[in-house]
């Protein structure tokens, strides 16, 4: 069926029978054969003869729309089949990817590493950067992909593109598990107790107007100084946080009423894979979303 569909697209590009039977170095004969035994495989009619050539009918239109998606399905088939013999390395496909640091340091890891071990052909371009950067690059054809926490209060303009939604996640205050930060009181916890806050592009937290802050432009940077300092804690999405809690490097820090950040609208947030929508057409782009989602969405 493939050789089929191949003969009927580059019939349907050319709308001529014969350039169709020259580019593909076949029988104008072949042609009109191959194209009659589609039509009676499903009772339609796909070309109207016109002078000088041929035009595509509504039902060949719409065969065209399918044809195009399922040889692209071919292409990438033979692409993924050939990558885990590492055949065709000169192939070698690198995808550019942006993230922002939450979800490189805590979604990308595992993800990329089984992705590469898998298929053996591809590549990965990481560029880390706050979203906003994310988003403008991604539009200018700079990125290929980035993934992104989401909110309501975000104030994003996404434009063109598309997301896919990834995961639900909650703001979690964290500190290192041998922290002596005394939370019976404001001014015991504003005395034991120093924030550590993300920088630029991070979450603004309530918390910097009640104490002193240690800045820290990095993420790592301020997770290694967390860890580092007994009275230091921050607060960290629950995907990335939940890392650090489960090999006993951090503990979740249960503050009373009273010490708790004033309601905010970023408290409860979300993961998404964006892509343009010139990129979303291709199947190798196509292929990393459905990994991407089946991994952290297993029941896709």
């Amino acid at each position: 069926m493939k050789s089929k569909l191949e003969v009927f697209v580059t019939a349907a590009e050319c709308l001529s029978f014969t350039l169709a039977a020259r580019t593909l170095s076949i029988s104008q004969p072949a042609v009109t054969n191959n194209i009659r035994e589609i039509e009676n495989e499903y009772n339609i009619r796909l070309f109207e003869r016109i002078h000088g050539g041929v035009s595509l009918t509504p039902e060949g239109e719409l065969f065209l729309v399918h044809a195009r998606k399922i040889l692209d399905e071919y292409e990438t088939l033979a692409e993924d089949m050939g990558s885990f013999s590492g055949a065709d390395a000169a192939a070698r496909r690198v995808l550019a990817i942006g993230a922002t640091e939450s979800v490189a340091a805590g979604l990308l890891p595992v993800i990329v590493e089984k992705y590469l071990s898998l298929f053996k052909n591809r590549g990965i371009n990481l560029k880390v950067m706050p979203d906003t950067e994310l988003f403008s690059m991604l539009q200018a054809g700079k990125l290929e992909v980035a993934i992104a926490e989401t909110g309501c209060d975000m104030g994003h303009d996404y434009g063109e593109l598309i997301d896919f939604p990834l995961l639900k996640y909650r703001m979690v205050v964290v500190a290192g598990r041998k922290n002596s930060i005394d939370a019976s009181s404001q001014e015991r916890f504003s005395r034991t107790a120093r924030l550590v806050k993300r920088g630029t592009g991070g979450v603004q937290l309530p918390f910097e107007k009640m104490l002193p802050c240690v800045e820290a432009g990095s993420l790592d940077f301020a997770i290694r100084l967390l860890l580092q300092s007994g009275n230091c804690f921050m607060q960290l999405p629950s995907y990335l946080a939940d890392g650090y809690i489960s090999r006993g490097e951090m503990a979740e820090l249960a503050l009373p009423a009273s010490l708790q950040p004033e309601p905010h609208s970023t408290a409860e947030g979300s993961v998404a894979l964006f892509t343009s929508a010139l990129s979303a057409g291709k199947g190798y782009i196509e292929n990393f979303i459905r990994f991407v989602r089946r991994s952290l969405l297993p029941g896709l």
